[in-house]
């Protein structure tokens, strides 16, 4: 806007259609400012409500998993012999444990040469490990002990050899080791041209066999030192082989792990009552100020509040009697509306009937457990086509909707100023021309006074 002073009138016009304008702009800009502070209020409390909301849906999930209800422990009499786990699946209980032998794979040396850089003549040289049979040096020509060595080490189709030289009194060996152990992984080779001498030579220093172990006297064999089936749902690794199983013999206890249920719990309780908490801060009204919260009356927070209490108190359909609702195991609302567990209540439920403090978290028999009840109940708010996620499109689109108002006073703002500017150069052009008309009367009259002397 170009700079206008008053030169007829004496007014400063730039400055008097500035606050005419900024008169006319402000109570419009006050209520688009105000819309859209209290959209972006809202849209910041439902954004904390979603957050301690994906918190308890992680704590409801983790009812699926086996780190907590229906964890279990596992102590060994000795760890010399034996290292072990257990799933929720494993049944308590002791089990004896004899290790007899570990797994082995398959070994063997050949007969000994001068040197790494030993000629073994030509041809090629077959291996199978397991009846998986590969060739190497398949061209047949001229060959060294080194060279043959780093063939079966770089071989694409290395079936599961490893070769090795080693340096003894008597000589260099070329030493094949099996990759896998277990008696279906045992070690032949054979050759051709110079090298069926060589592979005839082969001295056999063990024999690829599977670990044993007898579990309560029963014998179990493995390929590996792992056995995951001899118990279910426990996995327990051979780490040594024991020369008096009867004298060694290890005891494996499954037991339940109380103390890992109770914490996962604890962290359920606690994220249902942040979210009781972050619904109470962002509703809250202040009766001594007067002052609301950005979602006080609105009835999104308390749906959800009255939706997740109903849930949590409800019977889960299935439970046997005395285990079918989170007040049966000891987990009841207080007086001030927050979730509270009775450790000493919980902990004797967990010893009465562990199935059944499990099953009413995690379900079972055909029926949803209290965990994923609550993250159903958690998608239907935050979830794509959840209450949250439509008011939050809807806080958004207001908020867009704001800008396009504010956009739309800029421009017809402009068009006011424009006018106002016009009307009062217009305004100077008049009052320059009374200004003229005044001075050329008051010279005439002067002249007629004159005159008339």
């Amino acid at each position: 806007m170009s700079s206008i002073g008053g030169v007829g009138s004496g007014l400063d016009i730039q400055r008097l259609v500035s606050q005419l304008v900024a008169a006319e702009r402000a109570p419009q800009a006050q209520r688009l400012s105000q819309v859209e502070s209290t959209a972006r209020s809202q849209l910041s409390s439902l954004g904390s409500i979603s957050s301690v909301l994906g918190g308890l849906k992680s704590a409801a999930a983790g009812f699926s998993s086996a780190t907590g209800i229906g964890a279990r422990t596992v102590s060994l009499s000795s760890t010399s012999y034996l290292t072990a786990s257990a799933s929720s699946s494993a049944q308590t209980g002791s089990y004896s444990i004899d290790v007899i032998s570990l797994a082995r794979a398959a070994k063997q040396s050949s007969s000994p040469q001068t040197s790494i850089d030993t000629s073994l003549g030509s041809g090629a040289l077959t291996l199978s490990v397991g009846g998986s049979a590969f060739t190497v040096n398949p061209g047949g020509g001229p060959i060294t002990l080194g060279e043959l060595r780093d063939s079966i080490n770089s071989a694409t189709n290395n079936t599961g050899v490893a070769a090795t030289l080693v340096s003894a009194d008597d000589g260099v060996r070329l030493v094949l080791t099996g990759r896998d152990t277990g008696a279906s992984k045992n070690l032949s080779l054979s050759g051709s041209g110079d090298l069926n001498a060589f592979a005839a030579a082969f001295t056999v220093n063990a024999v690829a066999s599977n670990a044993q172990v007898r579990v309560d006297g029963n014998l179990t064999s493995s390929a590996t030192n792992t056995f995951a089936s001899a118990i279910a749902g426990v996995s327990f690794t051979a780490t040594k082989s024991e020369t008096d199983p009867v004298a060694t013999r290890t005891t494996l206890t499954v037991g339940r792990d109380n103390g890992a249920a109770r914490t996962q719990v604890e962290g359920f309780v606690s994220s249902v009552n942040s979210v009781l908490s972050t619904v109470k801060v962002t509703t809250l009204f202040n009766t001594s100020t007067g002052v609301s919260s950005p979602l006080t009356g609105d009835a999104l927070p308390r749906t959800l509040v009255s939706q997740l209490r109903n849930a949590l108190g409800a019977a889960v359909p299935g439970q046997p009697a005395g285990f079918e609702s989170l007040n049966s195991v000891g987990i009841s609302f207080q007086a001030d509306g927050s979730l509270k567990l009775d450790a000493a209540r919980f902990d004797k439920a967990m010893n009465e009937n562990p199935q059944a403090v499990s099953a009413l978290f995690t379900g079972g028999n055909g029926y949803t457990g209290m965990g994923a009840r609550i993250s159903s109940l958690v998608d239907s708010f935050t979830g794509t086509n959840g209450v949250i996620t439509s008011r939050n499109k809807s806080i958004n689109d207001r908020i867009a909707n704001v800008g396009r108002q504010v956009d739309a006073l800029d421009l017809r703002m402009e068009r006011v100023q424009k006018n106002y500017l016009a009307q009062f150069t217009a305004m100077e052009k008049i009052v320059a021309q009374l200004q003229g008309t005044s001075s050329f009367l008051s010279n005439q009259l002067s002249q007629l006074s004159n005159l008339n002397r």
